[in-house]
């Protein structure tokens, strides 16, 4: 790594600086032991500080320390103490590097880099905060609140939080508790402020009432579910498989405040487990699945991998929220799985046939008589996906998109009596996630790839996220937004913009939206405190805001930046 100052150069290897002081003409060596150097930066002619990779034992994580190094005569390093999160330190890969902030006359700011992760210090390395999202080696499961803001729970049992479609993501803020050895399987936003989270296999149950800056863990009274089915932040249900001493039974747990009180349900069993899907949430009280029950095993002596499973399968319905059940047969579908209830007269429900191996069938039938008869409207080779809510949305427009298990997107325009492959949209081999609407454009979450966005407005054609991100800023960036304090707000907040000296400060135009993107008042006339010719600090008057995600919006003639901040009230 090459550090370039005026004059002055300093490169750090595996075992030391070289250093010159005449552009690179003449070089001296200061050797420095057992210091795994990836990054430093130049304090003064005789001074630099290092950034050193420290990898702890018995851990995941990459760690690092700081040194400052003195060589004006003998070689002297002086431990710097910083402060970082445990829990927002690189994965494990290595840095990239690190550079200053381009918009200050000082390095306000330190950016460095892993093949996952960027970090960025705004008070020369104190404090460090996470500016990036680690692209999970699985699916990250993603809730979609509009084009802009987007949360993802991962295989690292993190939330991460975006605020520009995709571009740069954050954790929570308090991840100290939620960290475990379980993955964040299910999320759901009421709204822009609240949302509630649980891990998969975990006793926690994550909530947020500030749109997702901090998170409050609940244990869930012993409650280890494998499903869980969530209508909004204060119904939902828990489904788990016990065994014990006496007997086995699947676990049903359904609460309709917020976790407070549950009704419980064991249905006992004797030999395999009780199948159930997601629970589709009807009116108050009521709610409906599909379960499935071992009748009999008819065994291959000779092969025992051939032995096969005769199962039944039912409508499993309360109106109760658990206190009664209602069992009833199905007989008019074979092996189905995930109903998906939009209304009275219209439910769809997935089925298969992968008897003949080398030529399996999966199929979409749709019921337009509150699940009395259906009608298959598609067959396809490949697994369909599940329907999201967020996908039941646009169901009720006529208009919707599902996708199968390789990307394949299916488009209906006609409430799903037919269905149309849109070919140039397959994503080959990725293994894609869920599909997940949003206001004009729809994404995608896909196997080791990352995150896929429709074109706004063209749902037949996707781009990666980066890609999408040079539409979202053309060009380099003009204005820089720090992050408003205090944060959630009540009557007042405040924060710094700077921005390229080509531009004038009066020529900027500032706004307050709305997490939906609608300008509800415009700023500009706020008078701004001056720290630099660009750079001012700005505090507004937040007080007849309601409780919500909010955006402050900094804009010229042809570039836009946006930064939210939340009222709590």
């Amino acid at each position: 790594g090459l550090i370039i100052n005026n004059d002055m150069l300093v490169m750090y290897t595996n075992k030391g600086l070289c250093i010159s002081y005449d552009y690179g003409m003449n070089w001296s060596f200061k050797e420095i032991i057992d210091k795994d150097i990836f990054g430093l930066s130049i304090a003064n002619n005789h001074q630099v500080r290092i950034f050193c990779r420290n990898s702890k034992e018995n851990t995941d994580y990459i760690y690092f320390q700081m040194f400052d190094v003195d060589f004006e005569n003998d070689i002297k390093l002086t431990n710097v103490e910083n402060t970082l999160d445990k829990y927002y330190l690189m994965y494990p890969s290595y840095a990239m590097g690190f550079a200053s902030n381009e918009f200050s006359n000082e390095q306000e700011s330190i950016v460095y880099g892993s093949l996952n992760s960027i970090m960025m210090s705004y008070d020369k390395y104190e404090t460090w905060q996470a500016k990036s999202f680690y692209r999970s080696g699985s699916n990250p499961n993603l809730f979609v609140i509009n084009s802009d803001t987007l949360y993802a729970g991962t295989d690292r049992n993190n939330i991460f939080h975006t605020y520009n479609g995709g571009a740069t993501w954050l954790p929570q803020r308090d991840s100290s508790r939620l960290i475990t050895s379980y993955t964040v399987n299910s999320l759901y936003f009421s709204d822009g402020l609240n949302g509630i989270a649980f891990q998969f296999l975990g006793f926690d149950k994550l909530s947020t009432k500030n749109g997702g800056l901090t998170y409050d863990t609940m244990h869930l009274k012993g409650i280890q579910s494998n499903i869980n089915s969530i209508k909004d932040t204060m119904v939902f249900s828990l489904i788990s498989n016990r065994t014990s001493q006496l007997n086995n039974f699947v676990d049903i747990n359904i609460t309709n405040d917020g976790g407070k009180t549950f009704n419980n349900t064991q249905l006992e069993y004797e030999n395999f487990p009780i199948g159930i899907s997601a629970f589709n949430f009807l009116e108050n009280g009521s709610m409906i699945t599909i379960a499935s029950k071992v009748d009999s095993i008819k065994y291959d002596t000779l092969d025992l991998s051939n032995s096969k499973l005769y199962k039944s399968f039912y409508y499993l319905s309360t109106n109760d929220y658990g206190k009664s059940w209602d069992w009833e047969l199905i007989t008019d579908l074979n092996e189905p799985y995930g109903l998906t209830i939009i209304n009275d007269s219209l439910a769809f429900v997935r089925t298969s046939n992968t008897k003949d191996t080398l030529n399996p069938k999966y199929y979409l039938h749709k019921s337009i008589d509150n699940l009395k008869t259906w009608k298959i409207v598609l067959e396809t080779p490949n697994k369909i996906n599940e329907i999201t809510p967020n996908t039941i949305k646009m169901f009720k427009t006529g208009k919707c998109i599902i996708n199968g298990l390789y990307g394949e997107l299916y488009y209906t325009k006609d409430y799903g009596d037919n269905w149309e492959l849109l070919t140039d949209s397959i994503i080959v081999n990725l293994y894609s996630g869920l599909l997940h609407p949003a206001d004009s454009s729809y994404y995608i979450t896909t196997m080791k790839q990352g995150l896929y966005k429709s074109i706004p407005g063209a749902f037949d054609y996707l781009t990666d996220v980066t890609d999408e991100i040079e539409t979202i800023e053309s060009g380099p960036a003009q204005i820089w937004l720090y992050e408003p304090y205090p944060n959630p707000a009540v009557n007042s907040l405040s924060f710094d913009m700077i921005w390229v000296k080509n531009i004038k400060g009066e020529d900027i135009k500032i706004e307050i939206s709305d997490y939906m993107g609608n300008i509800i008042q415009d700023v500009s006339s706020v008078p701004r405190n001056y720290l630099l010719d660009n750079k001012a600090k700005v505090t507004i008057n937040v007080s007849d805001l309601k409780s919500g995600i909010y955006y402050i919006c900094a804009s010229t003639k042809d570039y836009k930046r946006s930064i939210p901040f939340v009222i709590v009230k």
